[in-house]
């Protein structure tokens, strides 16, 4: 059931930018702030969240698709 869910997550994330994937993947899997990621992206840390939010709502609409 993990290795499904996992596999539906990944194809879920093909459709995200590749901001939006590094934002995620720094966020919840590197454990870092917005504040580290804007700072290695040159963004702000508002643009962060802003793209963790879109990316969130797009994972949740295609997974709910699935």
């Amino acid at each position: 059931r993990a290795f499904e869910e996992r596999q539906q997550l990944e194809q879920a994330a093909e459709v995200l930018t590749e901001r939006e994937r590094r934002v995620i993947n720094d966020i919840y899997f590197l454990d870092r702030t917005a504040r580290e990621v804007a700072a290695q992206l040159g963004i702000s840390a508002q643009r962060v969240n802003q793209n963790r939010r879109q990316a969130l709502l797009t994972l949740r609409k295609r997974l709910e698709s699935m």
